[in-house]
């Protein structure tokens, strides 16, 4: 996976175009992992499921923070209550780009600085290209590919602001 890293463009002066919203997510202290090192702090979307449960979970394991998105409630309750000081989740439908705009601004202003951003959030269509229709094209593509450019839109001024960040 290309993985580049955003260039330092100034000092970290809050969300772009204003106040961030908060989002829902609660604020956490800096926490030291294993060898006294500062843990990362992820926001993952579809931390629910699949290949974003996952490395939420490895992620906590080894005492990152994650932030993760999901859309169905009650389906990261589990990630909350098991590391309840290291995990927040926030609801996110990526095909609405408000809702993008105010998870990442609260997850920025909850945590002060997110070190990797990974856009994972998506599924895939099966079926033969004349049997789909054209709502189910449409909002495939609104979740897997203009989903992550708004997503990676709404994160990269908070990244060039704090000096630097991942995108997966």
């Amino acid at each position: 996976v290309h993985t580049p890293t955003i260039g330092r463009s100034g000092p970290h002066l809050g969300g772009p175009g204003g106040t961030p919203h908060s989002g829902g997510i609660v604020d956490w202290p800096g926490l030291p992992d294993a060898t006294g090192m500062t843990s990362r702090t992820w926001f993952i979307t579809g931390a629910n499921s699949g290949f974003g449960r996952h490395l939420s979970e490895r992620l906590l394991s080894r005492g990152d923070r994650v932030v993760g998105t999901f859309r169905t409630s009650g389906s990261v309750d589990d990630l909350s209550a098991r590391w309840p000081d290291t995990f927040r989740a926030a609801r996110l439908d990526v095909t609405d780009p408000a809702g993008i705009c105010a998870v990442v601004d609260g997850a920025w202003a909850a945590s002060g600085r997110i070190d990797v951003v990974v856009s994972n959030a998506g599924y895939g269509l099966m079926g033969a290209a004349e049997e789909l229709t054209d709502e189910q094209v449409a909002h495939q593509i609104a979740t897997n590919l203009t989903g992550s450019i708004r997503l990676i839109r709404a994160a990269l001024p908070y990244l060039r602001r704090q000096g630097g960040g991942r995108i997966l």
